[in-house]
């Protein structure tokens, strides 16, 4: 027999069910009991940033590559690095060889170098004192007017202490100081002696930019002098051909 209340809220019954359902399924979400569908929203988590370790010196971000003897090969920076001529920025891959010492970087943004700014992606050479030694640009950039070709190895180009270009690897043929200059020729155009050309094929400069040598990318006559297609010739001060004078880059 139905009670008075049942026959008066006939769905009071099924309510009262869906109600203990309802919060039995929120107290298995606040404890997180087995079999319960459960979803949270995290908040950022600091240790999904790289840690930070300082090796021979050196901030590296986790994680670090090394050697089989345990001296650092290369990282990544954690944070800026300094070397002897500028610092290279946090986030550039710095390369060791096995003694210890600074090979190589590969700029993670633009960076000063003997007041010279070299791109991100730049990749810089450094010598025994941890100064610049040479440098590759990741694709072909404009600097000082000139286009230097993209690469990443082999001889790199070069700068003065001034910061003035010493030595480039040109993108495309250029008249400079009205000499038709190129870094290009291959053996179809000049035979196989092009191979053996090696750093003769850049084009070379004074330390106030004027043109010291260069291979020619087409015949001229310089001062009744003829000169012919893929001749490496150097120039005097003057500008004047000096073809007695030793090649730069042999």
């Amino acid at each position: 027999m139905q009670s008075a209340a049942a026959r008066l809220l006939p769905g009071a019954t099924k309510r009262r069910n869906i109600t203990m359902n309802y919060l039995i399924v929120l107290l298995a979400s606040a404890l997180a009991l087995p079999g319960a569908a459960v979803s949270f929203v995290h908040s950022p988590n600091p240790s999904n940033t790289p840690r930070k370790t300082i090796v021979q010196g050196v901030p590296c971000a986790e994680p670090v590559k090394y050697f089989d003897s345990g001296k650092l090969d290369h990282c990544v920076l954690a944070d800026e690095y300094s070397v002897a001529e500028s610092s290279l920025p946090q986030g550039s891959e710095v390369f060791f060889n096995p003694t210890g010492r600074l090979s190589h970087s590969r700029l993670a943004r633009a960076t000063l170098f003997r007041g010279q700014a070299l791109p991100a992606n730049a990749t810089v050479f450094f010598d025994g004192e941890t100064r610049i030694r040479s440098f590759w640009v990741a694709s072909d950039t404009e600097i000082q007017g000139h286009m230097i070709r993209g690469h990443e190895d082999g001889l790199g180009n070069v700068l003065y202490p001034n910061g003035k270009l010493r030595a480039i690897w040109l993108a495309r043929d250029e008249v400079i100081d009205g000499i038709p200059c190129t870094s290009s020729l291959n053996v179809r155009e000049l035979g196989l002696r092009v191979i053996f050309l090696g750093a003769r094929r850049m084009v070379w400069f004074y330390d106030d930019g004027k043109l010291q040598q260069a291979m020619l990318s087409q015949d001229i006559s310089i001062r009744g002098r003829k000169l012919r297609k893929g001749e490496v010739v150097y120039f005097r001060p003057d500008g004047t051909p000096d073809v007695n004078e030793r090649k730069l880059g042999t």
